[in-house]
């Protein structure tokens, strides 16, 4: 049977503050029993962090977000198992934490290692143990719930960097892939892959606090942000009522000296008339006078 095609331009129709134009894909994370069947994600060499929809009609639908999680090219992404709207992104020298529905920051970050990580995958028993690989050779293994700041334990598999990470079904191994091609297997201690009492609920809670927190945060700035603009639109507004009320008082004082003027002229030309019939007067009564005489 031949199998259906989907294919996709990896060309996000916005991306702000991010890679523009046609981004290269080099790591993919489907899991239908986990994201859904028509979901999967993308990393690109660009940093970028496609979330795709299968059942897209448009490029905007098919792309419908986009994260602009990392420095440099993403090299592992991963729906968390037990809480698939939270998924881990591996890249530049950190490894992230993101919440599907917020996608300006990231809900935790490592911190910036000395080498490269490149490449981390989720514990399939344990809701909050990942494991990350590095450029120098070495395994991190992170428990959030013991500690968040740095790993709960560090291994050196190999001299050489490593390349890829995948973990057994029970959870009780990790294979680890270097860049000379070989392979270790190595085997996890019981506190590594024993979850603990109430794991996934304790987990569930805490992704849930840090996803409502960066909701706050965002809320907080977007009001701010349209604060800020309100009062510039404000400032904007009375400024431009000033210049109309400066004008404005301008044509008056400009229209009452006109009027002063008009009315000042409109006098002296009835004091003119009035000085002119009078001489007139007199020289008509002068005139009377010299005709009584003779």
């Amino acid at each position: 049977k031949k199998l259906d095609a989907d294919t996709i331009l990896l060309q996000p129709k916005s991306n702000e503050g991010g890679a523009k134009g046609v981004l290269g894909g080099l790591c993919l994370d489907y899991d239908a029993q986990v994201g859904g069947p028509s979901k999967y994600m993308i990393g690109t060499e660009q940093g970028a962090i496609l979330g795709c929809n299968r059942k897209g009609k448009t490029a905007a639908e098919k792309i419908p977000h986009t994260y602009n999680a990392h420095h440099g090219p993403v090299y592992a992404i991963q729906r968390n198992p037990h809480h698939p709207k939270y998924f881990l992104s591996i890249g530049d020298w950190t490894a992230r934490l993101w919440y599907e529905d917020f996608k300006i920051t990231p809900m935790y970050t490592s911190f910036y290692h000395k080498c490269h990580l490149t490449s981390g995958c989720w514990h399939p028993q344990r809701a909050g143990v990942f494991f990350t690989t590095r450029m120098d050779g070495c395994l991190d293994a992170w428990d959030l719930l013991n500690r968040q700041s740095t790993a709960v334990a560090s291994l050196q598999v190999s001299d050489y960097a490593l390349h890829s990470i995948r973990s057994t079904n029970e959870g009780r191994h990790v294979a680890v892939g270097a860049v000379d091609g070989s392979v270790t297997l190595v085997e996890l201690s019981p506190s590594l892959y024993t979850p603990m009492p109430n794991e996934k609920v304790n987990v569930g809670k805490m992704f849930d606090n840090e996803s409502s927190r960066d909701k706050n945060l965002e809320k907080a700035a977007k009001e701010k942000k349209t604060q800020q603009k309100k009062q510039r639109q404000s400032q904007t507004n009375g400024d431009i009522a000033s210049v109309i009320d400066d004008s404005t008082l301008q044509g008056l004082a400009d229209g009452y000296l006109g009027d002063v003027h008009h009315t000042h002229a409109n006098e002296e030309q009835s004091l003119e008339d009035v000085v002119k019939r009078r001489m007139k007067l007199m020289d008509d009564i002068a005139e009377g006078l010299e005709l009584e005489g003779q």
